[in-house]
């Protein structure tokens, strides 16, 4: 039995950070997996998947309103089922099963680290750290970028309110300089020209 995952990056081009992430489990019955995710669907109707072939691999996916970035996906690639955040991780999966030149074991970080490493093993992990360090700090950008636009929202809404109870103010006090006082009037009343 197989389990994995990666993470290839994490994009931040979107509403929000999302990691390009994939999980997978070797499975041994298809129609016994599928069976499981109809109950699961079943619980939610409303969620529409629909479909998509790349390089012959069907790929199930939900189109959420956040763009390419965020599509639920899931496919079957030879023995393993592959849950993915979105269907292009799922195709940048089988992009690399097509071309070997794009596989973890052809980086020159791997091969330089691969100790037995692509040979049977309990666990295995494998980080780029420059790379990962690189991704952490495009989300600490994404987030400094993002705090700093909520803080120009929050300014300019209180300036826009500070500007709407000053010319509330400003009309308020005109009428009343243009209106004549109580005192004003009587005066106005008991002057009598000679």
């Amino acid at each position: 039995n197989e389990v994995g995952g990666f993470l290839s990056g994490i994009k931040t081009g979107s509403m929000f950070p999302v990691p390009e992430l994939a999980v997978f489990i070797q499975i041994k019955d298809e129609d016994g997996m599928d069976a499981l995710l109809q109950k699961l669907f079943a619980q939610a109707p409303m969620v529409p998947w629909q479909e998509d072939y790349y390089q012959g691999t069907r790929i199930h996916y939900v189109a959420l309103p956040f763009g390419d970035d965020l599509q639920p996906a899931y496919a079957y690639i030879h023995d393993d089922f592959v849950l993915a955040v979105s269907r292009r991780t799922i195709k940048q999966a089988l992009d690399v099963l097509e071309d070997k030149k794009k596989s973890l074991r052809e980086l020159p970080e791997f091969k330089r680290m691969d100790f037995e490493l692509t040979r049977p093993n309990v666990a295995v992990q494998f980080f780029q750290v420059d790379g990962f360090a690189q991704e952490i700090r495009d989300v600490v950008t994404w987030a400094d970028q993002w705090t700093q636009q909520k803080e120009a929202q929050i300014i300019s809404s209180d300036c826009q309110q500070k500007s709407f109870s000053l010319s509330l103010q400003n009309a308020s006090s005109s009428r009343d300089m243009n209106r004549p006082t109580l005192k004003r009037r009587r005066q106005e009343k008991e002057f009598v020209p000679l």
